[in-house]
């Protein structure tokens, strides 16, 4: 067996689909715990220790934090959703098909707009979190950091691979016809 078999066996990939359906339903049960048993404010504070908070957020505030995390996790879930669908395609029948090629191409759309969106909730999340201090020592932090270029690039790759798997799927479909 070679290694790239190994690599793409069916069994690999079932179980990746279902770490990633896990992942779907953990992630939020985690988040939700950490809701209802910890102090959201004072978790805030500690996330930004380079923030310089006058008060813990609170009321329209605090919600509007949970709001924009919200977003993020919601894209998050959807890339997770998307690479399931991808493994368990792949451990049904091995071969790349339309569907697949849609699904990566899809992921690679989630991960350009998580890498866009990370840093305007982090700019956003600064501006609300100093929004106590007094003025004049309000903050508003901007940064663009590996992980956001390296969502990027695997998000323009995972395009890029999409749309050739889709035109070589097309191609098999077209060449079935013939035969």
């Amino acid at each position: 067996m070679s290694h790239t078999a190994a690599l793409l066996s069916p069994r690999l990939a079932g179980s990746l689909a279902w770490l990633s359906l896990f992942a779907l339903f953990a992630f939020p049960a985690f988040l939700i715990w950490n809701l209802v048993t910890g102090d959201v404010s004072q978790a805030y504070v500690a996330a930004n220790p380079t923030l310089n908070i006058a008060a813990p957020p609170e009321g329209w505030r605090l919600w509007t934090l949970l709001g924009l995390d919200t977003v993020e996790i919601l894209v998050t879930l959807a890339i997770l959703w998307q690479v399931r669908g991808v493994f368990a395609a792949f451990a049904r029948s091995g071969e790349p098909t339309r569907d697949v090629a849609r699904r990566l191409y899809v992921t690679g759309l989630l991960l350009l707009l998580q890498a866009l969106l990370a840093p305007l909730v982090r700019m956003a999340e600064s501006v609300l979190l100093t929004l106590a201090n007094e003025v004049g020592q309000r903050e508003l932090s901007v940064s663009l950091g590996s992980t956001e270029v390296t969502l990027i690039i695997a998000g323009g790759l995972l395009i890029c691979t999409g749309r050739a798997l889709g035109h070589g799927a097309t191609a098999v479909d077209e060449n079935r016809g013939f035969i």
